[in-house]
């Protein structure tokens, strides 16, 4: 995908640069599918275990299977044809599978336990990213761009600060427990994607006022990130067992 953007950028291809953002794009979705299909679902029944709740979460492997192929298939028609009848349709399929898939994984259990919640909410919004790729397509309600923001500021940004945050916590002995500014940090990129999606769909004509509110919060969230977990990350492993 980079290679794709950069042909272009050097005057040997003809629209390869839209191809391989779009690529990059559906790459780091499908990671989060795929990843997120083994940890989350493993991470909240290993959390509800804990707390005397014996919910039934698990992954069903021909909804597993058919999540990512329909993926796949949204992605590359989309790729073919931006905002296209094909590549909505495949898209409401998408996220359909994606908000099935996570029906088995008890997603509103969780709640009260942020740096778990924050895992869930990342792949929901792939569901969101897609129903919105779908809306585009077949309706032409929403801007294309409303849905690739929701991959990129939703999806990968709410995951991204979910997974740092675990992982810098695990990784140095600590209990895995969100810290209430941790808190306001994931509540700060939620807002922060919400802003961005909603000025490409609802409000393109003062797009530029909800793009830098949504960058200020963005920006703010990862900035409490550094704050918290700096002395973490840099500090002494404490040697304590952790769940």
């Amino acid at each position: 995908a980079n290679l794709l953007y950069h042909w272009e950028d050097v005057g040997w291809g003809a629209d390869t640069a839209r191809v391989g953002l779009r690529l990059s794009i559906y790459v780091f979705a499908l990671l989060i599918a795929a990843i997120g299909g083994r940890i989350v679902p493993s991470f909240t029944a290993n959390a509800l275990k804990k707390r005397g709740d014996e919910a039934d979460v698990r992954s069903i492997p021909v909804v597993e299977k058919l999540v990512m192929v329909s993926m796949v298939a949204a992605a590359a028609a989309d790729i073919v044809e931006p905002g296209g009848m094909i590549a909505g349709g495949l898209a409401v399929v998408a996220a359909v599978l994606l908000m099935l898939r996570m029906r088995y994984w008890r997603t509103l259990k969780p709640l009260g336990e942020p740096i778990l919640w924050i895992l869930h909410l990342g792949h929901a919004w792939l569901a969101v990213a897609f129903a919105c790729s779908a809306v585009a397509g077949l309706t032409g309600l929403f801007p294309q761009g409303a849905a690739l923001h929701a991959f990129t500021s939703g999806a990968i940004g709410t995951t991204v600060i979910g997974m740092m945050t675990r992982v810098a916590l695990g990784h140095t002995g600590r209990a895995l427990k969100a810290s209430p500014l941790t808190v306001v940090a994931y509540l700060l990129v939620t807002g922060a994607a919400l802003l961005r999606v909603a000025a490409a769909a609802m409000f393109p004509l003062h797009a530029e006022i909800w793009i830098l509110a949504s960058g200020g919060l963005w920006s703010l969230a990862f900035s409490l990130y550094v704050v918290i977990y700096w002395p973490v990350l840099t500090g002494p492993r404490i040697e304590q067992s952790t769940p």
